[in-house]
């Protein structure tokens, strides 16, 4: 058995359907073991004799549902499968796919009960954070398609991420981060986001925006300081990665720095980012330069590759790594 509480709230592999015991459940599947009096109080506010209220969801639960929960004079727990539990624990793992996958909707959905303020207030929290960390993850996930040269579908998550029911307000950075992959994605919500983001006083600007007066001018004054492909797309998210390799290469003794990852994730972008960063930044007064090596079948091919794009001209029989 498992309790969903993502899009509603029900128990798989049971015909069991009262929310009140249900949602107590679900309580002790988040929250972990509880003290019977912290229990009674929550859930049973007004009751003439909440403790007595609890022991009877209690029983009544034992009875419909074997090993849904446990409770001894002193406190109540569950070790009942959660979705909700599930959720946080692929979330905290990093694994934002399977997260987004698993979220169906908002925690505990249409769920129509009359309960105490402190509840009430548990439920409205737990839904805004579940769905807040979710909508973190559809952007990361939206970040990693438009790494890889995927504008239109990164778009696709950023607008499930800002239409996501439940989830609080974003906050300027999660408007930022939106508004970037569904401009570059062509999406006509990024307008509305926008509008949006505008009306809170949060000024919002495409990545490309902001750097391409930038970049124009690094190119009208280095044009012979470097031979970088243009840019065809904007660049988002990877913050992390640019500042670590960033910071790899201001130090004077790193002469190789190799970016190792699997096929199609987007190593060359992220790599080309950091060279026009660090010629804009100056950081390389003789210049930055891009070798592409994918056609080469032959490793000896690699130094006169690596010669033309520098515009070295290389003659005779000597070695080219003299030179």
């Amino acid at each position: 058995m498992r309790l969903t509480t993502l899009g509603g709230l029900t128990l798989e592999g049971s015909e069991f359907q009262q929310p009140l015991p249900l949602l107590l459940v679900t309580y002790l599947a988040l929250e972990g073991p509880q003290a019977r009096r912290v229990l009674a109080e929550l859930f049973w506010p007004d009751a003439k004799d909440p403790r007595d209220s609890l022991g009877s969801a209690l029983r009544l639960m034992k009875r419909a549902v074997t090993g849904s929960v446990e409770a001894d004079r002193s406190r109540a727990y569950s070790e009942l499968p959660c979705d909700a539990r599930e959720l946080l624990t692929l979330l905290d793992a990093g694994d934002s796919e399977a997260a987004v996958a698993l979220y169906q909707g908002s925690f505990l959905e249409g769920l129509d009960l009359t309960l105490g303020e402190e509840l009430e207030e548990w439920v409205h929290a737990t839904r805004e954070y579940l769905a807040h960390r979710v909508r973190t993850a559809l952007i990361q996930v939206g970040e990693q398609e438009a790494s890889q040269g995927q504008p239109t579908e990164a778009a696709q998550p950023a607008e499930r991420a800002y239409l996501l029911r439940g989830a609080p307000e974003p906050d300027p950075e999660d408007f930022q981060r939106l508004y970037t992959l569904l401009q570059a994605g062509g999406s006509p919500i990024a307008a509305e986001v926008k509008r949006e983001a505008e009306s809170f006083g949060i000024p919002l600007t495409t990545h490309l925006e902001e750097q391409e007066p930038a970049e124009q001018a690094t190119t009208e004054e280095t044009s012979a300081q470097h031979n970088l492909p243009t840019r065809s797309t904007s660049f988002v998210g990877r913050d992390p990665e640019l500042l670590e390799i960033a910071k790899l290469l201001s130090n004077s003794e790193c002469r190789l720095l190799t970016v190792h990852g699997p096929g199609g994730v987007g190593k060359s972008r992220l790599a080309l980012q950091v060279a026009r960063e660090q010629l804009q930044d100056g950081a390389f007064k003789d210049g930055v330069f891009f070798v592409a090596l994918d056609a080469l079948t032959n490793p000896e091919l690699i130094p006169g590759s690596i010669a033309e794009a520098l515009g070295i001209d290389l003659q005779g029989k000597e070695d080219p790594l003299t030179y």
